[in-house]
């Protein structure tokens, strides 16, 4: 519920047509992106590193409690680490985008849950297609052009296009030309 809240990066990107935003922004959210990248991926290595020390400490048949409870905390310390990076970069999002265009967002999310069901089913019809073999450049196009309608904002459009898309998936294979 907490992070429903918030603009994924992925999300902001998939819907920045739509958006408008400014170079600015584009800057800034840049710069909040490069600056906590780095940090998770160290901090991942850094906590692997550090559970696999925790493991060796707890093979042997008389532990150290004080130590094994010491490198616990370390451990514990560095899985919150990315939660509180994570965090703070969607915090710098919403801070970075106007009312304007978080409402467009949150409108954005809204929409892409509710496709989410048809969008599977589309998945699992094209699978089935390529599976007898059937052509899926229509499939693809329709694809390409629904994510180019949701990036910009146009709902409806997406919404039939994947409606009309779900039809021709559906539909019994052409009969072969004699």
């Amino acid at each position: 519920p907490l992070l429903e809240q918030f603009f994924t990066p992925e999300l902001v990107r998939m819907a920045q047509p739509a958006l408008h935003l400014t170079e600015e922004q584009q800057s800034t959210l840049q710069e909040a992106l490069d600056r906590v990248e780095p940090h998770l991926a160290q901090t991942r290595k850094l906590l692997e590193r550090e559970n696999r020390r925790l493991l060796e400490m707890v093979k042997p048949d008389k532990l150290d409690s004080a130590a094994v409870m010491a490198q616990a905390d370390r451990v514990l310390h560095l899985q919150t680490a990315p939660q509180r990076a994570t965090l703070a970069l969607l915090l710098r999002i919403r801070d970075i985008l106007t009312p304007e265009q978080q409402a467009k967002l949150k409108e954005f999310k809204s929409r892409s849950a509710a496709f989410q069901a048809r969008i599977r089913q589309a998945s699992k019809l094209a699978a089935k297609w390529k599976a007898q073999g059937r052509d899926l450049s229509s499939f693809e196009q329709a694809r390409q052009h629904f994510e180019a309608l949701m990036s910009a904002g146009d709902f409806q459009a997406a919404e039939t296009l994947l409606d009309n898309t779900l039809k021709g998936l559906k539909a019994p294979p052409a009969a072969p030309k004699r």
